[in-house]
């Protein structure tokens, strides 16, 4: 399996998003690592809006469940207005893709992670469907 580290770094993102400091944690100085965590599943949540947003008469990017996740800390930062997250679709298979994505401090990355995601239907892996494939592809 791929490692975050075999992705490239995301200059240029399908989708990125600036999320803005969480006023529980905006007296905290350092991120930490479940806040990293967090970031991504907000990107995530994100970029499937963005997906269906682009689809015709679809209200959710289908069913699916992550079945790997990794992350790669490559620096601390500080929370800031600065902090981006850079979202790209990596390899797409028959019943999965995966998502590379990056969290951003400036033009500093700190931290990089990977999920291999499953695409589902009745709750069992189903190829993904004609529509979303051609977004996941647009997406890389």
């Amino acid at each position: 399996m791929p490692t975050v580290s075999d992705a490239p770094l995301l200059r240029r993102p399908a989708w990125s998003v600036r999320l803005p400091v969480d006023p529980e944690y905006a007296g905290l100085r350092h991120v930490g690592n479940l806040e990293f965590a967090r970031l991504f599943q907000e990107a995530r949540l994100g970029f499937s809006r963005y997906l269906v947003g682009r689809m015709q008469g679809v209200q959710h990017f289908g069913d699916q469940m992550i079945v790997h996740i990794s992350m790669d800390f490559a620096r601390e930062i500080l929370w800031s207005p600065d902090i981006e997250v850079h979202v790209r679709v990596g390899n797409i298979g028959r019943s999965s893709y995966e998502l590379d994505l990056s969290i951003w401090d400036g033009d500093t990355v700190a931290v990089r992670s990977k999920t291999v995601n499953v695409w589902m239907e009745d709750d069992a892996p189903a190829p993904i469907n004609d529509e979303a494939r051609a977004l996941l592809v647009a997406s890389r």
